[in-house]
């Protein structure tokens, strides 16, 4: 299996998670859904950061639990530690925003209802 290079920026410490539980869930989530990056930078960040991308990149003037961009070779997924209650609430943002670098998304109620249970799915075979 190819290598996929994994950088974790924390630019809010409000809620920490293990370097080696965010690798895993990278880990889990690319082998399930057979996708590959050469590189994925996983920004925990707050609300300020997550508003204004949402802003920017969406026309969406509010905060967001979790914006991810698809770069070809590299993916890059924004987390707000704001937006989460706690440490498992952040994974779950985090294994979102992979779905949807993996081409998933939530235009209605049944997407978002079949994202969430993916989500939970490889929650789930992390413990």
């Amino acid at each position: 299996m190819k290598t996929t290079k994994i950088n974790i920026y924390s630019l809010n410490r409000k809620i920490k998670i293990k370097k080696e539980v965010v690798k895993k869930i990278v880990g889990l989530v690319f082998r399930g859904e057979k996708y590959h990056f050469k590189e994925v930078n996983i920004i925990i960040a707050d609300d300020s950061l997550l508003k204004t991308l949402n802003r920017k990149f969406f026309k969406k003037n509010r905060p967001t639990n979790v914006i991810s961009f698809n770069l070809e070779d590299v993916a890059e997924v924004y987390l707000s530690s704001d937006r989460a209650e706690n440490r498992e609430q952040l994974l779950f943002f985090l294994v979102h925003g992979l779905l949807h670098i993996c081409g998933y998304d939530h235009k209605n109620r049944s997407e978002e209802k079949f994202m969430e249970k993916k989500c939970l799915k490889y929650l789930t075979e992390l413990c």
